[in-house]
């Protein structure tokens, strides 16, 4: 009983250390438009090439989306990495891992693609929220789905992770 407490303290003290070092030196990094300014260029990148092969009207320089027939201009920051995501998502599995990291390895840079995919797909599809709902619309369901569906697909990935790999949930077998 005391190793299981004391290995609980021991994680939860080890999550707010990483919680509090995020919070003082790797949350102000992100923030920093020319340290991830070479990232922030690679997103738009790849945005303008997912959206150039769905046939739209669209240019990119820099970190900016032009699409001409909308006289529309996105331009990403380094908020729209979702390094935050990644890294909050990162913190929890590996805290809560019960195998060891070379066993986890590939399942734990599946879901970083999955997460770095997802809002891939959510900054290619402003483009089609502005043609319906024109400029404002497009950035009020932005700043929604931003706000907070990036936090409940987030809290998801990680409820699931833990549920497979974190042994949240343990199967009795009875033979």
């Amino acid at each position: 009983m005391d190793k299981i407490v004391s290995k609980d303290i021991k994680t939860i003290a080890i999550l707010l250390a990483l919680i509090l070092i995020y919070g003082l030196l790797i949350d102000p990094i992100l923030e920093d438009s020319l340290l991830l300014e070479p990232v922030t260029r690679l997103q738009a990148k790849a945005v303008y090439l997912l959206q150039v092969a769905w046939g739209l009207p669209v240019a990119v320089f820099e970190s900016s989306l032009f699409y001409t027939d909308l006289e529309l201009q996105v331009n990403l920051i380094p908020l729209c990495v979702a390094f935050r995501e990644v890294i909050i998502f990162l913190i929890v599995a590996l805290i809560a891992r019960t195998k060891p990291i070379k066993e986890i390895a590939f399942p734990l840079l599946a879901f970083v693609a999955l997460i770095l995919i997802e809002n891939l797909l959510r900054i290619a599809s402003l483009y089609h929220i502005a043609r319906i709902w024109e400029f404002s619309g497009m950035y009020a369901l932005h700043d929604f789905i931003w706000n907070f569906g990036q936090a409940v697909f987030l809290g998801v990935i990680v409820l699931v992770w833990l549920i497979l790999f974190s042994g949240l949930i343990k199967k009795d077998h009875k033979d």
